[in-house]
């Protein structure tokens, strides 16, 4: 009998063992089972993204007037603005602040969100919103200041310390796309100068206080280019960013890019060659991207000179230019300064109808002299471009030889230096200037065709009363009808001939997760938009999908029976 019961005693705790051993792995199949239908997918934090792109990162002041590329990027990584614009939606919306306008379109109401603060923790206060738009960019040595000329003839009050008004002149529908500007804090500047406050070297502009999903640690350079290092905002507005680093690597050149670039999550801003041979580097890496911006190229005809002032002369030159062999294959041609909202137009090549447009100017062709001529003297244009891009020189050529040859008449090319350009423009020394024109930065999109801006941003010298009473309508109501309305009314008047837009190409890391579509990005940095959601890892954690109001021991019983 006690040789059975010792029996029992060591087989049965063998037994109780395996017994165990089975409901535990059992246990453990069962969670598992439900923790897969109980659980969802989410982003991990951690990483560093490397995004590699071309240019110089100097200048680190928030209110930076001539920002090179790189520079926009560090920009937008760091510093969110008043309103913004969002590019998956194309308005402008919401960002540090809220608004509000008054029934009579005169009166703009900010009030700044209670988790708008600086990468200190401090809150944005009103005073920081005053001290920026009116202290700073209302100063009269701030006249020429970019962000300054969106706040002419304003008055700018704080109503509390998170209220603050803009009051215009007059009701104007899109000067909310001009709200999109950085505050500064006013405490880093106690005491400065206005011209310490746009010195690039005052020491608040070393590490800027950030407002933007990341801060900036420190900048190094070497012979290949500028690196920018940053790391994650905790106090950013819209949740601190999942990705903890970000380093912005800025090459001098694409040829030291192809040469040196190692491992990136996005290369960008990237055209022609570069572009093709990031992506034979990168063919099953990387995801391509191809994107326009709101910038068009365009030949602008000076209507105060005696030629390109007649209408048929402008229609004459406009018709025998074939866009199509003009511009690079990478480039999109586009017919209206206002394609990227949603505006255009065709433009078609007729050389018999510009020869014919030409005829009835009076200059006729002279077959002994082998050009028109205009009371017994010869028909020259001047065409000025800029030497840079290199694109505006080869574009400018094709054009010069499209026109003597189809039209007979002399062109006087001239390919000038940037300041050369600059001095031609403002003394108007043209008949013909191929140019280009942005509204990335700067969404002003208007002025350059109003009579104020003639000798100015109006780079035709065009008055015309009929333009500008449409221009203060768009004003008013910002309606896409009084848009059509310009463009067809500007083709007619021929004050330009808009050619194309190039096209830019951004390569992203098959590894990098919550990647958005980029929408309609008015500037390369809008890339950024969703940045704070951008992640590398994920981790499954625990959902009670539509059984918020049960326990999880109820929600098991009811799975497991």
């Amino acid at each position: 009998m006690k040789r059975l019961f010792r029996r029992f005693r060591r087989y049965g705790f063998v037994g109780y063992f395996v017994l165990l051993l089975i409901l535990l792995i059992v246990g453990l199949l069962l969670r598992r089972s439900f923790f897969a239908e109980y659980s969802t997918v989410v982003p991990a934090s951690g990483g560093t993204l490397t995004d590699v792109s071309l240019g110089t990162i100097e200048n680190l002041s928030p209110l930076n007037d001539t920002p090179t590329a790189a520079e926009l990027d560090i920009f937008a990584l760091t510093q969110a603005t008043l309103l913004e614009y969002n590019p998956l939606t194309g308005e402008t919306e919401s960002g540090l602040a809220d608004y509000a306008l008054s029934a009579d379109g005169r009166t703009y109401t900010l009030t700044i969100k209670p988790t708008a603060r600086f990468s200190d923790g401090v809150p944005v206060h009103a005073d920081d919103v005053v001290f920026t738009l009116s202290e700073v960019l209302q100063n009269p040595q701030m006249e020429s200041h970019f962000y300054a000329q969106r706040l002419q003839y304003t008055a700018i009050e704080s109503v509390d310390f998170q209220t603050v008004t803009i009051m215009l002149p007059e009701p104007n529908a899109l000067f909310i796309r001009q709200l999109s500007i950085p505050v500064l804090p006013k405490k880093s500047y106690a005491g400065a100068l206005i011209q310490e406050i746009t010195d690039p070297d005052y020491p608040a502009h070393r590490k800027p206080l950030a407002t933007g999903a990341y801060k900036v640690e420190r900048l190094t350079r070497d012979d290949t280019g500028v690196k920018a290092f940053l790391s994650a905002n905790e106090h950013y507005y819209k949740g601190s960013p999942l990705i903890e680093n970000v380093v912005v690597q800025a090459y001098f050149s694409p040829e030291i890019m192809i040469d040196s670039t190692p491992w990136a999550g996005i290369f960008s801003r990237l055209q022609n060659g570069a572009a093709e041979k990031i992506e034979q580097k990168t063919t099953e890496l990387y995801n391509k991207t191809a994107y326009l911006l709101p910038r068009w190229t365009g030949v602008f005809y000076n209507l105060d000179r005696p030629i390109t002032a007649l209408p048929q002369v402008r229609e004459a030159l406009e018709q025998s230019l074939d866009i199509q062999t003009l511009l690079p294959e990478s480039w999109s041609t586009v017919a209206s300064p206002f394609f990227f909202e949603g505006v255009n137009h065709a433009l078609t090549s007729n050389k018999e109808s510009a020869r014919k447009a030409f005829d009835t100017t009076g200059m006729y062709y002279d077959p002994m002299k082998k050009v028109r001529t205009r009371d017994g003297a010869q028909v020259e244009l001047k065409l000025i471009t800029t030497a840079e891009p290199k694109v505006y020189a080869e574009v400018a050529q094709k054009i010069r030889r499209t026109w003597e040859q189809e039209l007979n008449i002399a062109i006087d090319l001239r390919v000038l230096s940037q300041q050369e350009f600059l001095t031609a423009l403002e003394s108007r020394d043209y008949d013909a200037a191929l140019y280009g024109q942005s509204f990335g930065l700067n969404r002003d999109m208007l002025s350059p065709w109003h009579s104020s801006q003639s000798g100015g941003l109006n780079l035709s010298n065009l008055t015309n009363e009929d333009v500008d009473q449409i221009l203060y309508t768009l004003q008013l109501t910002g309606s896409q009808k009084d848009l059509t309305d310009l463009s067809e009314k500007l083709v007619k008047l021929r004050p330009a001939t808009v050619l194309g837009s190039p096209m830019f190409s951004m390569f992203i890391s098959n590894e990098l997760k919550g990647v958005e579509s980029f929408g309609k990005m008015r500037q390369h940095a809008d890339r950024f938009f969703t940045v704070h959601n951008w992640h590398y890892s994920e981790v499954k954690q625990w959902n009670k999908k539509d059984q918020t109001e049960e326990t999880w021991a109820q929600i098991f019983w009811g799975w497991l029976f």
